[in-house]
């Protein structure tokens, strides 16, 4: 519980903000270049119409969820869960259908591997799994050495630059899409990059990628990263081609980030351990910046918007550490942050806990309702009014893991507020 000093010191600092934005130079208004289009039917306008935006990412199986589990998890507007708790012969659970009847506006999205396959899945219970493998089992890449190229410990790298494996991977998702309980709103490819991503040393495999198999290795080979880019973008295409235009299709890695075209393709994407991926430096200022080409506001611009879009998820699993001003050690979720970056600039954000890709949900619930204006910019102070609220953030050094202040104000009550070491609440 904070003492009214402390409450009174954030005030204090409070107005003090506000003093500087007073006598500052005029602000400059930070306006997306392509605003979105009105919702195409009521309950999305009501999915999207409060702030901020939640969505939630979890990686695990949940196997049979008890009520409340089920409970939290439809409070999100979005759900990236893993393929296995949809398409899994081991339970007959309707997963999908159990969150809808909670929530009919949550968009329930599966996790998909966009070029690999578990080594495991060969004899895996499940027939989706094994179908996978066997699929995808023709179009295994091997590394400069001639040895299976794995892209993690266990899960063999395919390769995507051959059409035929694009094509056998869709085909496993078209076969599962309609038959099971309930169908999916989309799905979340893991990952897409300007060049293809493998960790620095697999173990156990000798030589480095070598999707083309000229003897050069991946990341030394502009014309194999080429090649690579335009594969993401044909599996992109055809799988709305082959899967329907309604279903959302949303990447997790950097390319979306930055790359205006690739984005058009997709419904949306997912910025891992946010602002790690696709900003440098002084990330936050960038996020943020609208002489930045691909701030929050310009990257989202850029995504398709016909299925509620698009859907920008800021993700951070990560804590640190700090003693407040009463001494005592706190444990502080970066995603905190997150959260008031997602208010700024229309996106959504997912909490984690135990520094995993897991279900998570902040501490401190929030809800400004819809926005009333755009970004308000004044030197490094950024403000946002909104029906029942507003956001306020003074930039420090826009970088990790505490790169500005901020307040949220909802109600006329200073909900959550971050100016280092005091904290709210």
């Amino acid at each position: 519980m904070l003492t009214k000093q402390l409450i009174a010191a954030l005030a204090v600092c409070a107005l003090g903000i506000c003093g500087c934005t007073s006598t500052s130079e005029p602000a400059d208004v930070f306006t997306p270049s392509d605003p979105p289009p009105p919702p195409q039917d009521p309950p999305v306008q009501d999915a999207i119409a409060k702030s901020p935006i939640m969505a939630i990412a979890d990686y695990a199986w949940l196997g049979t969820p008890d009520d409340a589990t089920l409970d939290s998890y439809a409070k999100a507007d979005i759900v990236v869960l893993d393929m296995a708790n949809f398409w899994s012969d081991n339970t007959s659970f309707d997963l999908v259908q159990a969150l809808k009847d909670r929530n009919p506006q949550v968009r329930v999205i599966g996790y998909v591997n966009a070029h690999d396959s578990w080594l495991n899945w060969e004899n895996a219970n499940s027939a989706y799994f094994r179908e996978w493998y066997a699929a995808t089992r023709p179009y295994w890449s091997y590394s400069t050495k001639g040895d299976t190229m794995q892209a993690w410990p266990g899960k063999v790298l395919v390769n995507i630059l051959v059409p035929e494996c694009r094509t056998a991977m869709i085909d496993v998702l078209a076969d599962h899409l309609d038959a099971h309980p309930s169908r999916i709103d989309g799905l979340f490819w893991d990952h897409f990059n300007d060049a293809l991503w493998v960790p620095d040393e697999m173990p156990g495999v000798e030589g480095e990628v070598d999707l083309d198999g000229d003897g050069i290795e991946h990341s030394d080979d502009p014309d194999e990263q080429a090649a690579y880019r335009a594969a993401s973008d044909a599996m992109i295409v055809e799988a709305r081609s082959r899967l329907g235009d309604g279903l959302l299709q949303i990447a997790n890695g950097n390319r979306a980030a930055r790359d205006p075209g690739f984005a058009a393709l997709l419904d949306g994407t997912f910025y891992e351990n946010f602002p790690e991926v696709g900003f440098g430096g002084d990330r936050y200022v960038q996020a943020l910046d609208p002489g930045v080409a691909h701030n929050l506001r310009e990257a989202r611009s850029w995504l398709r918007t016909d299925n509620g879009g698009p859907w920008v998820i800021l993700s951070n699993k990560f804590q640190f550490r700090f003693m407040d001003s009463a001494t005592t050690w706190m444990s502080y979720r970066e995603a905190e942050f997150a959260r008031v970056m997602a208010l700024m600039t229309d996106t959504a954000v997912a909490y984690h806990t135990e520094e995993r890709t897991m279900w998570g949900w902040p501490e401190v619930e929030v809800n400004l309702g819809a926005p009333t204006g755009d970004v308000l910019i004044t030197g490094q102070v950024y403000e946002r009014e909104f029906e029942r609220g507003k956001v306020t953030l003074t930039m420090k050094t826009g970088r990790r893991p505490v790169p500005f202040d901020f307040a949220i104000v909802q109600d006329g009550d200073t909900v959550q507020a971050f100016a280092l070491p005091h904290h709210v609440p």
